[in-house]
């Protein structure tokens, strides 16, 4: 998100909405010229109470595999290929995925993947996809685009609940994509979220890492009160305050209440 709304600034727009498409997930944020960020959140049902930038994540990446469900029904993700052994026409898996369907389609180049220096194989991508096609009753083609259909609907529902739920219309925001699928996927998100404009950075696959390196170093102190807060004195919690002050004065250079 830092590094998005690096570039989207040195472009000129404030308003954006991340899209970062990688092997395994998908993450997305809404960004109204400030970083959106919250002060709890959740992993794997778990409470996580420490301040973050409020992203979005979805199961959805180049990794993942394609299925049908138990009742006929094709899903993409959460479950992916990895790194080992990848996609289908990497050379190793067998399963079919995001990947395999943009190569059958056309979208991926399979001599210039890379940069040249991996080759990728259409006819294992497409031997990956001729069980999905067979049990669906259509072709190889009609799989992958079914495949990629699936994908984007899942990536579209993300963003949409980080914006229409949230009271914000898309179609007054800027896409940035990046991660290693994501300016792959872009175009057709914007245009199934009415977006006029998708910005995609000069390298997009290491945008994260930019991010990084440009954003603010900072330091948040918390300490647990097992208390009713009616039966907390406030000497007490101010004595906290007073000391976790000290701390963030000791060791940072600036200091922020909340």
């Amino acid at each position: 998100m830092v590094g998005a709304r690096l570039v989207a600034q040195q472009a000129g727009f404030k308003r954006i909405i991340s899209f970062d498409m990688g092997g395994t997930s998908t993450d997305v944020a809404l960004c109204d010229d400030t970083l959106p960020q919250i002060h709890a959140s959740e992993v794997g049902g778990w409470p996580v109470c420490l301040p973050s930038i409020a992203i979005h994540t979805v199961g959805a990446g180049g990794g993942s595999l394609a299925r049908l469900d138990e009742g006929g029904a094709l899903r993409v993700g959460p479950q992916s290929a990895g790194a080992d052994p990848g996609p289908a026409c990497y050379g190793l898996g067998l399963q079919p995925t995001v990947t395999d369907a943009n190569l059958v389609l056309g979208r991926l180049r399979a001599d210039a993947f890379l940069g040249g220096r991996l080759a990728l194989s259409p006819e294992r991508a497409r031997q990956s996809l001729a069980s999905l096609a067979h049990q669906l009753h259509i072709s190889i083609d009609e799989a992958a685009l079914g495949v990629l259909r699936v994908a984007n609907a899942a990536m579209e529902r993300a963003i949409r609940a980080i914006s229409v739920e949230r009271g914000y219309d898309p179609r007054q925001f800027v896409l940035v994509a990046f991660g290693g699928a994501g300016p792959l996927h872009a175009a057709y998100l914007a245009d199934m979220l009415g977006m006029r404009q998708v910005l995609v950075p000069h390298y997009p696959g290491v945008l994260s890492a930019l991010g990084m390196l440009v954003a603010d170093s900072t330091r948040d102190y918390a300490v647990f009160l097992a208390q009713p807060l009616e039966q907390l004195p406030a000497v007490l919690l101010q004595q906290v305050m007073h000391d976790l002050a000290c701390q963030g004065w000791a060791r940072c250079s600036r200091i922020k209440r909340l």
